[in-house]
């Protein structure tokens, strides 16, 4: 299978200014909900603290396959408008990385 098309994970790490943490958290809450409402392809997402620095943010999402994610997620206005908020919010540009999950069977085939 072609791994753009594999169901996939989605890791963003973000830094939020000080100052715009309950602002950043507040958008977060609003357009996660939105996604998950509204895009079927969204597996699910969790947001992560850092216990050593509060204000860096760690994303799980897990979607259908990147295609989707890249593709038409990222189209959707709720996105386009989150993602211009989020320049007043940001530190600096957050960092996004995807993983596709590797069964139990093959990582030991003799399961």
């Amino acid at each position: 299978m072609n791994n753009k098309l594999k169901p996939v994970t989605v890791v963003i790490n973000c830094v939020i200014r000080h100052d715009k943490l309950k602002i950043a958290k507040q958008e977060l809450y609003k357009v996660i909900g939105i996604v998950l409402l509204k895009e079927k392809a969204c597996k699910g997402i969790h947001v992560h603290e850092d216990p050593e620095n509060p204000n860096e943010l760690l994303i799980i999402e897990q979607w259908k396959n990147k295609e989707i994610f890249v593709g038409a997620h990222m189209r959707t206005q709720h996105m386009i408008d989150f993602l211009k908020l989020a320049e007043a919010f940001l530190e600096k540009e957050a960092t996004f990385t995807f993983w596709n999950e590797i069964p139990l069977d093959k990582l030991n085939p003799v399961i």
